[in-house]
């Protein structure tokens, strides 16, 4: 009785140091090397606000030509417009705002992207409190239509002029001292409505009259046609509509 505990204790303690090693065993064992590659952190595209920046030719009170900026920015919305309105902004009387509906109907119009899903905020920079007129539409319209389009205005030209709802550019006034203000600012082109590349000025004219060993200078002021490039040196782009005009500033036509 004795002998048969004894080898049962023995070969209870067997089977524990048995299980035992087994465990230890296992738990010593390398970790299996895993086959699949380490999954990225996606990259985040972070989206840029496409715009068109503008340079605007106006005339002040005195009719002394000035230059204003309007940028044009497209972001994700549902189809809504917004204009800026803060200390840096003039306020856009109701002449300018409606110029600035039609120039939107426009260019939608004859876009190529689809802006139901983006909302256009405009602001524009004036050196006056308030902006009044008509006559940046033709402007308004062509840098909606560059941006719905997915192309950038060129720097180096100005344009002037209104807009109708067919998309005609209209005449305005003082295209001589917008051109002006233009050339001193650095812009080598200036696209204006049809018919404007002259423009009428009044110019002293003075005359002579010799009396025997005597003459008669006499001076009146006369009202002459002068061409605008030639009077300021800026190159002057007719534009009948804003498809044309559009061309003058994508980089079409030369």
């Amino acid at each position: 009785m004795i002998v048969t505990l004894s080898r049962r204790v023995l070969l209870a303690v067997l089977i524990i140091l048995v299980v035992v090693g087994l465990f230890a065993g296992y738990n010593a064992l390398p970790a299996p090397a895993s086959s699949a590659s380490p999954t990225p952190m996606p990259t985040i595209a972070l989206p840029t606000t496409p715009r068109a920046l503008m340079t605007l030719p106006a005339v002040d009170s005195n009719g002394v030509g000035r230059l204003a900026e309007l940028l044009v920015e497209m972001r994700p919305g549902t189809g809504k417009v917004f204009i800026a309105f803060n200390e840096n902004n003039p306020i856009l009387n109701d002449e300018t705002q409606a110029s600035l509906k039609t120039a939107i109907a426009v260019a939608r119009r004859y876009a190529t992207i689809n802006d139901a899903d983006y909302d256009l905020h405009y602001t524009m920079s004036a050196p006056s409190a308030t902006v009044g007129g008509s006559s940046a539409g033709a402007a308004m319209a062509v840098a909606t239509l560059l941006l719905l389009q997915g192309k950038t205005p060129r720097n180096d030209t100005v344009i002037t002029g209104t807009i109708t709802e067919e998309g005609f550019i209209g005449q305005v006034g003082g295209v001589l001292e917008k051109a002006r203000a233009a050339k001193e600012a650095g812009f080598t082109r200036m696209v204006v409505p049809r018919g404007e590349a002259e423009e009428i000025v009044p110019r002293q004219v003075c005359t002579e009259t010799k009396s025997g060993s005597s003459s008669v200078k006499s001076c009146q002021t006369r009202d002459v046609l002068v061409r605008v490039d030639d009077e300021i040196g800026i190159t002057i782009l007719e534009a009948r509509d804003v498809l044309q005009a559009v061309e003058f500033f994508s980089g079409g036509v030369q």
